[in-house]
């Protein structure tokens, strides 16, 4: 490889990594979607809650399904920025406290339980985009109590096996030690 070529290697190398790094720093990061409560007894309201983080690059638009049926949608340079699409479902958006991060609905029904999603789409002219996906969980009053029980069997049970695993690592320690000492 000649000196010239060596130049030319270096000087590409280090504008990959300068357009790669400075693109990093832009887009659409850390997506995640939560439904509280997590289990919504019949007729209440759950909050669905779309975390995101954009950097560099304005937000052009929040969209949220059930399903593969969109029913919310936040574009923040729109009036008003947030609207509702109604196909049959049921689905009552509250509008006075849903936004770019967060839906209420109110008077949930089982037609709601399974996959609900948000898409954040950013600005031109990258326009990223990237989907979250949760499981919204609709159940009558006395299956919410037998729901909330099981879960705090479960932590009752791993907290006891924790318990149990930790005196049996003492049991097993203190021999060894006398072993050892011996």
């Amino acid at each position: 490889m000649t000196e010239i070529d060596k130049i030319i290697f270096k000087n590409s190398v280090v504008m990959l990594l300068l357009f790669t790094f400075t693109n990093a720093s832009k887009g659409l990061r850390n997506l995640t979607l939560s439904v509280y409560p997590e289990v919504i007894r019949r007729g209440q309201s759950a909050q669905l809650h779309c975390n995101y983080e954009v950097f560099d690059v304005p937000l052009y638009s929040v969209k949220w399904y059930r399903g593969i049926f969109e029913f919310y949608r936040y574009t923040p340079f729109e009036h008003p920025p947030g609207k509702t699409f109604f196909f049959n479902t049921g689905i009552k958006v509250d509008l006075s406290v849903s936004n770019a991060s967060h839906v209420t609905l109110r008077n949930v029904d089982f037609n709601l339980n399974g996959n609900v999603s948000c898409e954040v789409t950013t600005e031109s002219p990258s326009f990223y985009t990237a989907t979250a996906t949760s499981v919204l969980q609709v159940v009558e009053e006395y299956e919410w109590v037998n729901v909330m029980q099981a879960k705090r069997t479960q932590k009752m049970w791993k907290k006891k096996f924790t318990e149990e695993i930790a005196h049996a690592a003492c049991d097993t320690v203190e021999p060894l030690q006398r072993f050892i000492e011996v």
